[in-house]
């Protein structure tokens, strides 16, 4: 990361770090997963800065909808129920599967 680049990351999370951690933690409700979508806008908006458009107003919309949608992956990943044959059996279904 050049100086341009973190001075980019510093410049959005100074301007927009609070906003999007409070919208991260209303959509998750959980402090850590929300810490981790921040962080993971923060990259992705320093990969692609091209689409946070020119004004401070279109960049908070864009981090905010990109906030969104990573934590929409997030969440559904860790509450994705398990298939069947990964469940892990617990009592008598687990002793009839060993006998």
């Amino acid at each position: 990361m050049n100086v341009r680049d973190e001075a980019l990351v510093r410049s959005l999370y100074e301007l927009h770090g609070r906003a999007l951690l409070s919208y991260a933690m209303r959509l998750s409700q959980n402090r850590r997963l929300a810490e981790d979508v921040v962080q993971e806008t923060l990259v992705r908006a320093w990969r692609q800065p091209h689409s946070l458009g020119d004004s401070k107003a279109s960049a908070r919309a864009q981090l905010l909808t990109m906030a969104r949608t990573i934590t929409g992956h997030r969440g559904a990943s860790r509450t994705r129920p398990r298939g069947r044959d990964s469940a892990v059996p617990t009592g008598s279904a687990a002793a009839a599967r060993c006998s």
